[in-house]
This record gives structure tokens, C-alpha cells and sequence, in this order.
């Protein structure tokens, strides 16, 4: 966090899939196990802002960028969940 201070937020059961999802993938993949959800090529470090940008491509949404997801998400979390501000503030 941006205060250096560490806290706890718990995370929901489709949270905890997709960590265990990621993890299984990595195991099964040349990937080494990595601390990061999305890692990226090189050795603790994540996935770049230009792979997001050619999966985007790929997927057909080149109209999109990486830069709004942080924003998009915090707007959505306001508006559709109950979570509390600071949680979806530091969400990443």
C-alpha cells in the first residue's frame, strides 16, 4: 500500500478460484511459481502493459487500453458492491 503498512482484506470464493486456477496453470505450464496472479516473461516481474494490449487485439477490442482498467474497476466496485472504499482503492 501506498502508507508501507500492510493489511489483511478477505478474499471471495471466485477471488480464491482464479488464484487457484492461476496457480495450477503455472504448475502445468514452463512458467516458474511466481507470487504474481499475472506474471509476465521475465522473472518476478508481471505482465506488461503491451502483452494486455495485444490480447485486447487479439480479442478483437482494440478500442480498449490497460490504462482505464484500475479506474473502470474502482468505478464499478462503487457502484455494484458493498466493498468498502479503501479495498477497492488498493484492489490490483
Amino acid at each position: 500500500m501506498k502508507t508501507s503498512k500492510p493489511h489483511r482484506v478477505r478474499l471471495s470464493e471466485v477471488a480464491i478460484t482464479v488464484l487457484r486456477v492461476s496457480a495450477q496453470r503455472a504448475a502445468w505450464s514452463r512458467i516458474a511459481p511466481t507470487a504474481l496472479t499475472f506474471p509476465g516473461l521475465k522473472r518476478d516481474q508481471p505482465m506488461s502493459d503491451m502483452t494486455v494490449c495485444a490480447i485486447l487485439q487479439r480479442m478483437g477490442r482494440a478500442d480498449l487500453t490497460p490504462h482505464g482498467f484500475r479506474s473502470s474497476f474502482r468505478d464499478w466496485a462503487a457502484e455494484s458492491t458493498d466493498a468498502p472504499n479503501h479495498v477497492a482503492l488498493n484492489m490490483r
